[in-house]
This record gives C-alpha cells, structure tokens and sequence, in this order.
C-alpha cells in the first residue's frame, strides 16, 4: 500500500511538471529511445536449470511491484551464469522493463550483484548527459507511456513489445536540471511517506496533503 500511494505521488508530480509525455503539450524536446541509449537489449532466450541456490533470473514477474524482486526469482548455477553473454546481465543503473506479456513493469537496478534477465525483460541504459535515472524511470511507469507500448505489442497468445518498436517510440527530454529538480521532489515526498508509515492515519493525510500540493504545484516550487 505504502509503494502504491508513493508511485501515485510520483505519477501526479511528474504530470505536475511535464504535463503527458506521449502528447507533450509543453513543447518539450523529443528523442527516440534508441538515440538516447547506451544499450536496450532483452536477456537469455534458453531457460538454465533451477536451483535451491545461485544467482537469480528476473523476469518480467519480479518487477511488478517497481523494484527488482531478487529473493524470489528462481535460482540457476553459477555455471550456468558464467555462460551467458553480458547482454543478459544487467548493470548497475540500467533499468528493466517487461516486453512481453504483461507489459510496461519496471524497476531501477541498484545493485552490483550478479544476476541474470531472461528474454520478457527489456535491459536498457541510457545516456546520463540526456537523462536523469529517477525522471525516465518515472516516464517509463507514466500510464501514457505505457499504453503507447501497448499500442505496439504484436502476438495473439503471448504479447510481445520488439525491441526495433519500442527503440523508435521518441519521448521527451526536458532540461536535465528540472529532472534532478523532480527526483529531489519524489524523493523527498517518499521519505515522508515511509516517516509517517508507523500510523496509518497520519501516514494517510500526508499522502492527500502531497498529492493535493502536486496537483496544485506548489511541491515544484
């Protein structure tokens, strides 16, 4: 619940101050995903063998709730992780995005232990000179965002967002400091919210207090 109100938070802060990115009705400048990248590219093809114990496989499953879900992602050797390429071991600072299936979840990588993403999850770096982490990675959970995927998704069994689609989608690219300026917000509300998570009825009025001065933009003052 308190990871629910805080996306909400995220979500109406970053529509406070970058209005729709899929329409941009404030005229911000626009990039494809591809041209602002360093890698977008998707995991292993071929499924190792579970084990007790190893290294974790992400898959789109462990990114439903906006974070990477190591402890409860299957398990393959450390054998087996030796032999895959580097393209199916994500970074620090990439971000994962689920491309088939149930499409559009994702989540930060903030770890620099080994794990490994198979192919329904999207590994994507991009450029720091264009784009602050916690702002794309916002943009990316924008409901706008995500439907213009949707929009894209070929499959009739089993959805599927190609990457040569979804590297053209363009999105846009306001001025790098307004997107630290919009982390530093996010961030800040979200510290209050988990302050507050010890009673649930302050931790509530907190959260309509924020979401009513996001709305009325005065937390991007």
């Amino acid at each position: 619940e308190l990871l629910r109100k805080y996306d909400e938070l995220a979500q109406a802060i970053f529509i406070d101050m970058f209005g729709d990115p899929v329409k941009n009705e404030k005229g911000w400048e626009v990039k494809t995903i591809k041209s602002s990248t360093n890698i977008i590219t998707y995991g292993l093809t071929v499924r190792p063998q579970y084990m007790e114990e190893g290294i974790p496989l992400i898959s789109a499953r462990e990114l439903r709730s906006g974070f990477v879900n190591y402890e409860a992602a299957p398990k393959i050797s450390n054998a087996d992780f030796k032999k895959l390429s580097n393209k199916c071991k994500p970074q620090n600072g990439d971000i994962l995005f689920s491309k088939t299936g149930s499409i559009g979840h994702s989540a930060i990588v903030e770890t620099t232990k080994d794990f490994a993403v198979t192919q329904n999850a999207a590994r994507i770096n991009f450029k720091t000179e264009f784009y602050e982490i916690y702002f794309i990675f916002a943009l990316l959970r924008q409901e706008a965002f995500i439907n213009k995927c949707i929009s894209l998704v070929k499959g009739n069994a089993v959805k599927d967002l190609q990457l040569g689609d979804f590297s053209e989608i363009e999105i846009i690219c306001p001025p790098i400091e307004l997107q630290r300026k919009f982390s530093e917000i996010s961030m800040k509300s979200n510290n209050l919210i988990k302050a507050s998570d010890n009673n649930s009825i302050t931790s509530n009025n907190l959260f309509k207090s924020l979401l009513q001065q996001a709305f009325k933009g005065e937390l991007v003052k």
